[in-house]
Protein backbone atom coordinates (compact mmCIF):
# COMPACT_ATOMS: atom_id res chain seq x y z
CA UNK A 1 0.00 0.00 0.00
CA UNK A 2 1.54 3.19 -1.21
CA UNK A 3 0.30 6.37 1.03
CA UNK A 4 0.58 8.64 -1.84
CA UNK A 5 -2.50 10.17 -3.81
CA UNK A 6 -0.45 9.63 -6.97
CA UNK A 7 0.65 6.50 -6.09
CA UNK A 8 4.12 5.56 -8.47
CA UNK A 9 5.98 8.01 -10.34
CA UNK A 10 5.64 7.00 -14.62
CA UNK A 11 8.90 5.67 -14.69
CA UNK A 12 8.76 2.99 -11.38
CA UNK A 13 5.89 2.41 -13.33
CA UNK A 14 6.97 1.19 -16.39
CA UNK A 15 9.49 -0.67 -14.28
CA UNK A 16 7.26 -2.55 -12.33
CA UNK A 17 5.21 -3.30 -15.59
CA UNK A 18 8.45 -5.32 -16.62
CA UNK A 19 8.39 -7.33 -13.42
CA UNK A 20 7.44 -11.50 -13.55
CA UNK A 21 5.13 -12.05 -12.37
CA UNK A 22 3.00 -9.67 -12.13
CA UNK A 23 2.38 -8.25 -9.13
CA UNK A 24 0.22 -5.10 -9.90
CA UNK A 25 -2.49 -6.44 -8.42
CA UNK A 26 -1.04 -6.84 -5.21
CA UNK A 27 -0.36 -3.00 -5.20
CA UNK A 28 -2.57 -0.58 -4.15
CA UNK A 29 -2.75 3.32 -3.86
CA UNK A 30 -4.03 4.69 -0.30
CA UNK A 31 -6.24 7.62 -1.34
CA UNK A 32 -5.92 10.28 1.29
CA UNK A 33 -8.70 13.39 0.66
CA UNK A 34 -11.61 14.82 2.74
CA UNK A 35 -14.82 13.46 3.60
CA UNK A 36 -14.95 12.64 -0.16
CA UNK A 37 -13.99 12.16 -3.70
CA UNK A 38 -11.66 8.67 -3.15
CA UNK A 39 -13.94 6.83 -5.81
CA UNK A 40 -13.53 9.84 -8.80
CA UNK A 41 -9.98 10.43 -7.55
CA UNK A 42 -8.70 6.54 -8.03
CA UNK A 43 -10.69 6.26 -11.12
CA UNK A 44 -9.20 8.84 -12.83
CA UNK A 45 -5.75 7.32 -11.56
CA UNK A 46 -6.69 3.88 -13.30
CA UNK A 47 -7.42 6.18 -16.39
CA UNK A 48 -3.92 7.20 -16.43
CA UNK A 49 -2.07 3.67 -16.50
CA UNK A 50 -4.69 1.34 -17.90
CA UNK A 51 -2.45 -1.80 -18.36
CA UNK A 52 -1.52 -1.40 -15.10
CA UNK A 53 -3.80 -2.84 -12.61
CA UNK A 54 -3.49 -2.22 -9.29
CA UNK A 55 -6.09 -0.81 -6.47
CA UNK A 56 -7.25 1.76 -4.61
CA UNK A 57 -7.87 2.14 -1.18
CA UNK A 58 -8.85 5.15 1.32
CA UNK A 59 -7.42 4.50 4.52
CA UNK A 60 -8.13 7.74 5.69
CA UNK A 61 -10.74 10.66 5.33
CA UNK A 62 -9.04 13.67 6.48
CA UNK A 63 -12.24 15.88 6.91
CA UNK A 64 -11.19 17.98 10.02
CA UNK A 65 -14.58 18.00 11.61
CA UNK A 66 -17.08 16.13 13.44
CA UNK A 67 -20.54 18.32 12.81
CA UNK A 68 -23.71 17.30 10.76
CA UNK A 69 -21.91 18.58 7.55
CA UNK A 70 -19.88 15.40 7.89
CA UNK A 71 -22.20 13.16 8.63
CA UNK A 72 -23.75 14.29 5.21
CA UNK A 73 -20.21 14.32 3.08
CA UNK A 74 -19.47 10.06 4.95
CA UNK A 75 -22.90 9.48 3.47
CA UNK A 76 -22.54 10.99 0.23
CA UNK A 77 -19.69 9.26 -0.01
CA UNK A 78 -20.64 6.12 0.67
CA UNK A 79 -23.31 6.22 -1.69
CA UNK A 80 -20.26 6.58 -4.16
CA UNK A 81 -18.28 3.71 -2.71
CA UNK A 82 -21.76 1.43 -3.06
CA UNK A 83 -22.51 2.51 -6.58
CA UNK A 84 -18.83 1.75 -8.25
CA UNK A 85 -19.71 -1.48 -9.29
CA UNK A 86 -22.85 -0.63 -10.96
CA UNK A 87 -21.10 2.40 -12.44
CA UNK A 88 -17.92 0.44 -13.33
CA UNK A 89 -17.02 -3.01 -13.09
CA UNK A 90 -13.51 -2.39 -13.42
CA UNK A 91 -13.50 -0.12 -10.69
CA UNK A 92 -15.85 -2.47 -8.52
CA UNK A 93 -12.82 -5.12 -8.37
CA UNK A 94 -10.33 -2.05 -8.05
CA UNK A 95 -11.30 -0.51 -5.04
CA UNK A 96 -10.58 -2.45 -2.40
CA UNK A 97 -11.71 -0.17 1.13
CA UNK A 98 -12.77 2.84 3.05
CA UNK A 99 -12.18 4.03 6.72
CA UNK A 100 -13.37 7.18 8.66
CA UNK A 101 -10.05 8.46 10.23
CA UNK A 102 -9.58 9.11 13.41
CA UNK A 103 -13.11 7.54 14.49
CA UNK A 104 -12.79 8.58 18.43
CA UNK A 105 -11.40 11.90 19.57
CA UNK A 106 -11.23 13.38 23.07
CA UNK A 107 -13.91 15.98 23.39
CA UNK A 108 -11.32 18.67 24.72
CA UNK A 109 -10.08 19.09 21.17
CA UNK A 110 -13.54 20.05 20.25
CA UNK A 111 -11.84 23.60 18.83
CA UNK A 112 -9.10 21.96 17.80
CA UNK A 113 -8.56 19.48 14.68
CA UNK A 114 -11.20 17.49 15.76
CA UNK A 115 -12.44 14.39 13.18
CA UNK A 116 -13.28 12.48 15.79
CA UNK A 117 -17.06 10.30 14.31
CA UNK A 118 -17.19 9.70 18.40
CA UNK A 119 -16.48 11.54 21.50
CA UNK A 120 -15.40 10.35 24.88
CA UNK A 121 -14.52 11.76 28.38
CA UNK A 122 -14.08 9.96 32.00
CA UNK A 123 -17.51 9.25 32.36
CA UNK A 124 -18.66 8.79 28.94
CA UNK A 125 -18.25 7.63 25.26
CA UNK A 126 -21.04 8.85 22.87
CA UNK A 127 -21.12 9.25 18.57
CA UNK A 128 -21.20 12.57 16.66
CA UNK A 129 -23.41 12.66 13.38
CA UNK A 130 -21.20 11.37 11.07
CA UNK A 131 -20.71 8.30 13.68
CA UNK A 132 -24.66 7.89 13.44
CA UNK A 133 -23.70 7.36 9.28
CA UNK A 134 -22.01 4.56 9.80
CA UNK A 135 -24.01 3.04 12.69
CA UNK A 136 -27.33 3.29 10.33
CA UNK A 137 -25.34 1.82 7.61
CA UNK A 138 -23.42 -0.95 10.11
CA UNK A 139 -27.19 -1.74 11.01
CA UNK A 140 -29.01 -1.85 7.77
CA UNK A 141 -25.79 -3.50 5.74
CA UNK A 142 -26.47 -5.65 2.55
CA UNK A 143 -23.83 -6.87 0.02
CA UNK A 144 -25.38 -6.47 -3.26
CA UNK A 145 -25.69 -3.29 -5.34
CA UNK A 146 -29.01 -2.72 -7.11
CA UNK A 147 -29.19 0.25 -10.11
CA UNK A 148 -31.41 2.83 -8.14
CA UNK A 149 -32.25 6.26 -10.16
CA UNK A 150 -34.22 8.52 -8.05
CA UNK A 151 -35.95 12.08 -9.51
CA UNK A 152 -36.39 14.92 -6.86
CA UNK A 153 -38.64 17.57 -6.85
CA UNK A 154 -39.47 20.65 -5.35
CA UNK A 155 -43.05 22.07 -5.51
CA UNK A 156 -42.96 19.80 -9.13
CA UNK A 157 -39.93 21.30 -10.34
CA UNK A 158 -36.91 19.03 -10.74
CA UNK A 159 -33.93 19.39 -8.89
CA UNK A 160 -30.36 18.39 -8.71
CA UNK A 161 -28.91 14.94 -9.19
CA UNK A 162 -29.83 13.02 -6.27
CA UNK A 163 -26.91 11.45 -4.55
CA UNK A 164 -28.80 7.98 -3.92
CA UNK A 165 -27.76 4.34 -3.34
CA UNK A 166 -29.43 0.85 -3.33
CA UNK A 167 -28.34 -2.90 -2.07
CA UNK A 168 -30.03 -6.26 -1.44
CA UNK A 169 -29.12 -9.11 0.69
CA UNK A 170 -27.74 -12.19 -0.83
CA UNK A 171 -30.67 -14.25 0.16
CA UNK A 172 -33.16 -11.69 -1.85
CA UNK A 173 -35.62 -10.96 0.72
CA UNK A 174 -34.39 -7.39 2.13
CA UNK A 175 -34.05 -4.19 -0.34
CA UNK A 176 -32.26 -1.26 1.71
CA UNK A 177 -32.00 2.39 0.04
CA UNK A 178 -30.18 5.49 1.31
CA UNK A 179 -30.85 9.15 0.24
CA UNK A 180 -28.55 12.14 0.81
CA UNK A 181 -30.13 15.46 0.80
CA UNK A 182 -28.10 18.29 1.92
CA UNK A 183 -25.99 21.30 -0.08
CA UNK A 184 -23.74 23.09 2.18
CA UNK A 185 -23.43 23.94 6.10
CA UNK A 186 -23.99 27.20 4.94
CA UNK A 187 -27.07 26.77 2.53
CA UNK A 188 -29.98 24.49 3.81
CA UNK A 189 -31.56 22.32 1.34
CA UNK A 190 -35.27 22.16 0.90
CA UNK A 191 -37.36 19.02 2.02
CA UNK A 192 -38.16 17.46 -1.69
CA UNK A 193 -40.31 14.46 -3.05
CA UNK A 194 -38.03 11.57 -4.40
CA UNK A 195 -39.52 9.18 -7.03
CA UNK A 196 -37.29 6.12 -6.96
CA UNK A 197 -36.76 3.62 -9.89
CA UNK A 198 -35.40 -0.08 -8.79
CA UNK A 199 -33.80 -2.05 -11.53
CA UNK A 200 -32.66 -5.74 -11.21
CA UNK A 201 -29.62 -6.86 -13.18
CA UNK A 202 -31.97 -8.31 -15.84
CA UNK A 203 -33.41 -4.63 -16.23
CA UNK A 204 -36.60 -5.43 -14.57
CA UNK A 205 -38.74 -3.59 -11.83
CA UNK A 206 -37.74 -4.44 -8.29
CA UNK A 207 -41.24 -5.38 -6.46
CA UNK A 208 -41.54 -5.18 -2.88
CA UNK A 209 -44.12 -6.19 -0.12
CA UNK A 210 -45.20 -4.83 3.53
CA UNK A 211 -44.24 -1.93 5.20
CA UNK A 212 -41.01 -0.63 5.12
CA UNK A 213 -38.79 0.89 7.99
CA UNK A 214 -36.96 4.48 7.45
CA UNK A 215 -34.35 6.03 9.43
CA UNK A 216 -33.84 9.82 8.78
CA UNK A 217 -31.08 11.84 10.19
CA UNK A 218 -31.31 15.77 9.87
CA UNK A 219 -30.61 18.95 11.37
CA UNK A 220 -31.36 22.33 9.97
CA UNK A 221 -27.65 23.12 11.63
CA UNK A 222 -25.13 22.31 8.93
CA UNK A 223 -22.25 22.83 11.84
CA UNK A 224 -24.50 21.41 14.16
CA UNK A 225 -22.99 18.33 17.06
CA UNK A 226 -24.10 16.60 19.72
CA UNK A 227 -22.51 18.08 23.03
CA UNK A 228 -21.75 16.28 26.13
CA UNK A 229 -24.98 17.09 27.87
CA UNK A 230 -27.34 16.06 25.12
CA UNK A 231 -25.42 13.13 23.05
CA UNK A 232 -27.82 12.10 21.11
CA UNK A 233 -29.29 15.23 19.89
CA UNK A 234 -28.76 14.74 16.12
CA UNK A 235 -29.62 10.88 15.70
CA UNK A 236 -31.73 9.02 13.48
CA UNK A 237 -35.18 8.67 13.91
CA UNK A 238 -37.37 5.55 12.97
CA UNK A 239 -40.76 5.32 11.56
CA UNK A 240 -42.56 3.24 8.84
CA UNK A 241 -43.97 3.41 5.67
CA UNK A 242 -47.07 1.14 4.28
CA UNK A 243 -44.90 0.37 1.16
CA UNK A 244 -42.08 1.02 -1.16
CA UNK A 245 -40.55 0.13 -4.09
CA UNK A 246 -40.00 1.05 -8.03
CA UNK A 247 -42.01 4.67 -8.47
CA UNK A 248 -42.56 4.77 -4.82
CA UNK A 249 -42.67 8.84 -3.98
CA UNK A 250 -40.51 9.21 -1.26
CA UNK A 251 -40.96 12.33 0.95
CA UNK A 252 -37.61 13.83 2.32
CA UNK A 253 -37.21 16.24 5.18
CA UNK A 254 -34.59 19.66 4.61
CA UNK A 255 -30.89 18.51 5.02
CA UNK A 256 -31.35 14.71 5.68
CA UNK A 257 -29.94 11.52 5.49
CA UNK A 258 -32.54 8.71 4.68
CA UNK A 259 -32.15 4.65 4.74
CA UNK A 260 -35.30 2.89 3.85
CA UNK A 261 -35.25 -0.97 4.47
CA UNK A 262 -37.91 -2.65 2.80
CA UNK A 263 -38.80 -6.68 2.10
CA UNK A 264 -38.61 -8.07 -1.45
CA UNK A 265 -41.45 -9.88 -3.01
Amino acid sequence: MFPQNNFLNPADTAKASKLSPRIDELMVADLHVGGGGAVEQATALFAKTPDFKMGAVNAETNAGTHTFDRAMSEASDLNDWFNAGIVSADAANRLHFRAASFCMGDATDFDSWDQGISFFLPNATWLQPPGYVHQMIDQTWQPSALNVTAVATQSGQPLGSPVVSAQKSTDGKTLVMRYVNFGSASSPTPAVSVTVHLKSSSGAAVETRGAATVWTLESQDGLGANPPGQPSLISPKKSTLASFGDGTVLSVPSNAYVIVEAPLA
